[in-house]
């Protein structure tokens, strides 16, 4: 009776014996995951710190870099102002109002569309840029971003072709976001395309059904070098006696990421550029319920 007793305390040890050996174990992997998900939280949190850190190095840069940019407008707006001020705009017989109201007008909207190209990336950064998406047809898409850049193009004698293929249907994206890109990208071809230069903009539906939206110039082109650096957000591009401000390209392919496209651009020196605005076929159906 009591070898039976001895057996009968020694089972029930055992299984206390067994469970008190895996607590410490489980307490031990549980330590080790808790210490591995805190290095990845840590490794995170310095990585976003860095990359904040760079964001706002740039943000430093271009506006120390474009000081011109945003000064100059100013200078126009206030030295008209002061000549209408001072009566100056009717001399000599002349009335000069027209013109000055002009230059005034090209000055005040050429500061505020580079003051919103700024208000749009910090925005994107803050992840705080809605798209409205609403059925968009291609061809008055195209046609309004042309119009808003062809009195541009008419001072430099600009040709400006348009190719639309007749079976698009509407397409569901933010028309204003993607006009933005599109004129962002026009810009740049009007200002780095010679006098009696041609622009052509075609749109088509691909082999994938993606839209393809292409924008070619015979302009002046840009090395290998500066095709990667037009695409970078702030990355001011020289080329001659022109030069970009490092934000429309950049924004545009943002914008254009947004609505889950991709923006190509090739490009060669003196034979001009071609960019190629891509939207992925599911656009064609409506995203917005």
């Amino acid at each position: 009776m009591d070898l039976e007793n001895q057996i009968a305390r020694v089972q029930t040890t055992v299984p206390t014996l067994q469970h008190d050996s895996v607590q410490p174990q489980k307490q031990h992997d549980t330590e080790q995951h808790d210490s591995i998900a805190l290095k990845q939280r840590e490794h995170q949190l310095i990585k976003d710190k860095m990359l904040a850190e760079e964001k706002l190095r740039n943000y430093t840069v271009f506006l120390s870099s474009h000081a011109h940019d945003l000064r100059s407008p100013f200078t126009v707006i206030m030295g008209y102002a002061e000549m209408f001020s001072g009566g100056f705009h009717r001399a000599n017989g002349e009335d000069y109002t027209k013109e000055y109201a002009a230059s005034i007008l090209s000055s005040s909207q050429h500061l505020l569309n580079l003051i919103n190209d700024i208000l749009d990336v910090c925005n994107i950064d803050a992840e705080q840029l809605q798209l409205f998406e609403t059925p968009t047809d291609v061809r008055s898409l195209i046609e309004d971003a042309e119009l808003m850049v062809h009195e541009r193009g008419e001072t430099k004698n600009l040709n400006f072709v348009i190719s639309i293929a007749p079976d698009l249907c509407p397409i569901f994206i933010d028309h204003q976001r993607i006009r933005q890109a599109l004129v962002n990208i026009l810009s740049n071809s009007v200002k780095f395309t010679a006098r009696d230069g041609r622009i052509d903009l075609s749109a088509f539906r691909n082999s994938q059904g993606d839209l393809e939206i292409h924008v070619s110039d015979d302009g002046l082109g840009m090395s290998k070098e500066n095709i990667a650096k037009a695409l970078t957000e702030f990355g001011k591009v020289h080329n001659g006696e022109n030069s970009c401000t490092g934000l429309g390209l950049p924004l545009a392919h943002r914008l254009v990421t947004l609505h889950g496209g991709t923006i190509e651009l090739s490009s060669e020196i003196n034979r001009g550029t071609t960019v190629i605005l891509t939207l992925p076929a599911s656009r064609w159906q409506d995203h917005s319920q």
